[in-house]
């Protein structure tokens, strides 16, 4: 089994590690800034692959500009994470084809960062469980073959 994931640090406010990712990121920010090119994002920075994949994907829904809507119909309009989902379920495809086993699993109804939120999301508890269970079956996998 195949994990891919990006990770996102938590810190305390005052913190070393606080203050010297900020000094990064701001310096990585002003790098950006010194070599600004109009980018496909609306703003001076560029996308990062990931993120432009997303960008595209959205694109391809085929938003309408929002001022021009209705309230119920801006309501249904494609939004980032229909985005993401899209290029989830292509990149779960192109992992399959290229013969990785992919357990390709969606929970309706939940906001993105559910999967941290057990202790009070039943959905949350069970995609916990639900991951447990196929590392657990992987690394079984992975040590028989050894």
């Amino acid at each position: 089994m195949t994990f891919l994931s990006r990770r996102v640090a938590i810190w305390r406010p005052g913190s070393v590690a606080a203050l010297r990712c900020a000094v990064l990121l701001s310096g990585a920010l002003l790098a950006a800034a010194a070599t600004a090119q109009p980018a496909k994002t609306g703003t001076s920075f560029r996308a990062d692959a990931d993120m432009q994949k997303v960008l595209d994907a959205l694109a391809a829904l085929g938003p309408k500009p929002i001022e021009t809507l209705e309230p119920a119909e801006a309501r249904k309009q494609p939004n980032p994470a229909d985005a993401v989902m899209a290029v989830l379920n292509l990149l779960a495809a192109a992992l399959k084809k290229a013969g990785v086993k992919v357990d390709h699993l969606i929970n309706e109804g939940v906001t993105h960062e559910f999967f941290g939120m057990a202790a009070v999301v039943a959905k949350a508890r069970e995609a916990q469980a639900h991951a447990g269970r196929q590392l657990k079956q992987s690394l079984a996998t992975a040590a028989a073959s050894r």
